[in-house]
């Protein structure tokens, strides 16, 4: 082996693509294997061509700076790439051969004797009690179940997690503050019921909540973080799901909150992980991967096709986020995703019974396309063959579980007929062609549109079979309400482009001086959509007799956040009440810092009305990450004009 290579070793860094931030950590030998965000350093023969931008880590950076190229530098890409592959590595290796060379050497130290590995790599999967029974689940139910996932073929097919969610704890912590299980359900204990659980190859998941209470108003974890983790450590529990009910009285913001739950989730030296169940308040802003692998973006889902496609929308649409984003999935990847919440696959109601079987197909195609968790969320015990084979759909499920981890995104949305790309590790993409309305349609989808062109072969992924090759487009003809193809095109080969991020410029405050607000993307929202550099008529901003060319114009309920990234020291605005609100219209206009759960509101115009005069705002913004502005008021407008933040010293 050259220098290099055993220097290589000894530092243990793993060079990836553009966007990988993670890391794998060697407990007992203390190794650590950065995998950093960054330009590809070396072409597809593994030669070497420039470290400078590892002095980011001063301790080796000065050292990699005085490697030269030379004949010795070269690595054998292919062996290197066929292990790497073999071992299950992921697609930038694939993508850069020289990145899969140095990645590997990542995955040999991560495999070294005591290392740790990482958590939810692809979308986790199992099953939740909360759709199927919500409170009334007992010791016999959840074992029952833990059954069928091993008879029904859930467990082979890659649903490892059972979760029980809110009620299965007593009304009362013991004497020494721990949670015990409601001794009438669950008389064995939850220590008993995790270890039948993993008798059974399935993992061990558990409910709480950050508040005093949950939403079943049970004993919360809040003031109990800590003992909770510890607790649920030596029960042996694999997931938690962390839902929010109460938590704006913690006096904590959500970032603080699942810091301090991952903090002592670490100690306990279990790998667990965290579902953050905030009802899609912005996880994907604020920092939720710091803290958790997945996070809700919706709220709650419902047993019936106008929520689930609502849900889906949180993370493929733009009820979550500004619509220049098409969707949340450049938040989501390997080892944090987005989640529209579990799957009511099996529950459908408002249908007839023929149309059951179609929905649920479109259901667990969104999910599957979107890189979602699949928690499934049916009866188990009395599951139908239909549903049986819609959830363990195995080249369905591929797709979910993908190495690649890119969440799919719409390629096409003409009034409810919808096209989502989802290119894969293998070269190939996944596809899916929906029909949301209530008329027949054809919907056809253009090859150009996903990276590929002239003849391709495709393959229905439900059939299970080739449908031959075709030409520049594939077209879906006479779909009818919720009826799709979910299809995968292409060769195995190098993998497809994935579509351009967001450039961070455009949605966050990265320069000194001004920044005002309309020239930034919102991250988050909440209610309706506010107007830019308009009132949300249409009309001019205008407050105190002045026009304002920036700003923002928002009507009724409207909440949104901007990514200020601590790099701003003032919000400066002027507020007003919009001319085309009701005669007898009220309106408030609130600052927040970060989201609702903090509480923690920077300014607040309290209520005014059309003969209210304009207030002006200049505050500080000491620490700032997300700056979220709240217009509310039932048949009012409202107007921040001017708005802009200050950044002078950064």
């Amino acid at each position: 082996m050259t220098r290099f290579m055993q220097t290589l070793w000894i530092l243990a860094f793993a060079v990836m693509a553009p966007g990988l931030e993670s890391r794998l950590h060697a407990r007992d030998k203390q190794a650590k294997v950065f995998i950093l965000p960054g330009q590809s350093n070396m072409e597809g023969r593994g030669q070497v061509r420039s470290l400078d931008w590892l002095g980011r880590r001063p301790k080796y950076g000065r050292l990699l700076r005085k490697i030269k190229d030379t004949r010795d530098n070269v690595l054998p890409a292919k062996e290197l790439s066929d292990e790497y592959w073999r071992r299950g590595g992921h697609w930038y290796g694939r993508y850069n051969g020289s990145a899969a060379d140095y990645s590997l050497i990542g995955y040999a130290v991560a495999e070294a004797p005591g290392a740790g590995s990482h958590l939810a790599m692809t979308p986790p999967m199992g099953w939740n009690s909360w759709n199927a029974f919500e409170k009334d689940i007992d010791e016999d139910k959840i074992k029952a179940i833990a059954d069928a996932m091993v008879t029904s073929g859930m467990r082979d097919a890659g649903y490892t997690y059972l979760v029980l969610d809110d009620a299965w704890m007593a009304k009362e912590r013991d004497k020494d503050g721990r949670l015990v299980a409601e001794p009438q359900k669950f008389p064995g204990g939850m220590k008993a019921i995790g270890d039948y659980i993993h008798s059974k190859g399935l993992k061990f998941g558990l409910y709480e909540d950050r508040g005093k209470w949950t939403c079943q108003q049970l004993p919360g974890s809040f003031g109990h973080e800590r003992i909770d983790m510890e607790t649920f450590a030596g029960w042996g529990v694999d997931y938690i799901k962390m839902d929010s009910c109460f938590a704006e009285s913690n006096g904590r913001m959500s970032s603080e909150d699942h810091a301090i739950y991952r903090k002592w989730i670490k100690a306990t030296g279990r790998p667990i992980v965290l579902s953050i169940s905030d009802f899609g308040n912005a996880a994907w802003a604020w920092g939720g991967k710091e803290s958790a692998q997945l996070w809700r973006t919706s709220n709650d889902i419902y047993p019936w096709m106008g929520s689930i496609y609502g849900c889906a929308e949180t993370s493929a649409g733009d009820r979550r986020i500004h619509p220049a984003f098409n969707g949340l999935w450049q938040f989501a990847g390997p080892g944090h995703w987005n989640d529209p919440d579990m799957l009511q696959v099996g529950n459908l109601k408002r249908m007839d019974e023929g149309s059951r079987e179609i929905a649920d197909r479109a259901h667990f195609s969104l999910w599957c396309i979107l890189a979602a968790p699949l928690m499934a969320g049916n009866d188990l015990r009395t599951m139908t063959d239909k549903v049986r084979n819609v959830l363990t759909a195995p080249e369905l499920i591929a797709v979910n579980q993908d190495k690649r981890g890119l969440q799919g995104y719409k390629i096409l949305n003409q009034g409810g007929c919808e096209v989502y790309n989802k290119p894969l590790a293998d070269g190939t993409t996944a596809v899916l062609l929906l029909n949301k309305t209530a008329k027949k349609a054809d919907i056809t989808v253009h090859w150009d549109k996903i990276g590929l062109s002239g003849n391709q072969p495709v393959r229905d992924l439900w059939a299970r079979k080739e449908l031959g090759r075709f030409k520049d487009s594939f077209t879906a003809g006479n779909l009818g309400p919720h009826e799709h193809r979910m299809i995968k095109v292409g060769r195995p080969g190098p993998p497809l482009p994935a579509p351009t991020k967001m450039p961070l410029e455009k949605y966050t405050v990265t320069r000194k001086g001004t920044t005002y607000l309309s020239d930034l993307y919102y991250i988050w929202k909440a209610g309706n959509a506010p107007a830019y550099d308009a009132a949300f008529s249409g009309d001019p901003i205008r407050a105190a007799g002045q026009a304002f060319d920036k700003g923002l114009g928002c009507k009724a309920k409207c909440a949104v956040m901007f990514k200020v990234n601590g790099r701003a020291e003032r919000f400066r605005a002027v507020v007003a009440m919009g001319k085309s609100s009701a005669p007898d219209a009220k309106g408030r206009f609130r600052v927040y810092n970060e989201d609702f759960f903090a509480n923690r509101v920077l300014w607040d115009s309290g209520q005014m009305t059309a003969d209210s005069p304009p207030k002006e705002i200049d505050i500080e913004l000491k620490d700032v990450q997300c700056l979220m502005l709240v217009f509310d008021g039932k048949g009012a407008a409202g107007d921040w004009a001017d708005a802009r933040v200050i950044n002078e010293s950064h």
